[in-house]
């Protein structure tokens, strides 16, 4: 989809996309002239022309019921292809609200995400959680830290104080001149 509501484009679907169902129902669909397989750069199908998507009424129809889920699923394939250029670091991952928003489009449309798709979302939010076990790690870490440290500085300071005391006593006990 194109950011103007009434614009679609035809998009080549890899076949590393889709599942072995869908490649079959695509080479079918092929047979018919709906649809044309490609070969390069990689093996892919995409619709035989772009006036499909205008004047076939109910292609026209689904596309528009599920424009929101596929604007977002090409942005979610944006960013795989940035992660993977990157070398796949963790930092190209889904975090935050982008996270979020993934979680909430497979909770809906899961069966309409690649298995790539599924395999990246899996993964942000492994990366998610050993991130969250990271910083309570840290964060219990520095409070065991800073207990210790409490700790020893109440112990220093009774034992000082302890000292001090028992110097008191002992001095207190000495007998003076004074008497």
């Amino acid at each position: 989809p194109l950011p103007d509501k009434d614009l679609w484009v035809r998009r080549t679907a890899l076949a590393s996309e889709l599942d072995e169902a869908q490649w079959t129902v695509a080479q079918r669909l092929a047979t018919t002239r709906l649809l044309v397989l490609r070969a390069d750069p990689e093996p892919g199908v995409e619709l035989a022309h772009d006036t499909m998507l205008t004047h076939w009424e109910r292609l026209r129809e689904l596309t528009t019921r599920f424009r929101e889920f596929r604007a977002w699923q090409e942005q979610l394939r944006q960013r795989m292809t940035r992660w993977s250029a990157d070398g796949r670091r963790r930092r190209r991952l889904l975090a935050g609200t982008e996270l979020r928003d993934a979680n909430r489009w497979a909770g809906r449309r899961g069966n309409d995400l690649s298995g790539g798709e599924r395999h990246f979302l899996d993964l942000s939010n492994q990366h998610r959680g050993w991130r969250t076990a990271s910083a309570g790690m840290i964060a219990g870490g520095a409070m065991g830290v800073a207990t210790a440290g409490v700790a020893t500085y109440r112990s220093t300071a009774e034992q000082r104080a302890g000292r001090a005391g028992r110097g008191l006593v002992r001095r207190a006990e000495q007998p003076s001149g004074f008497e």
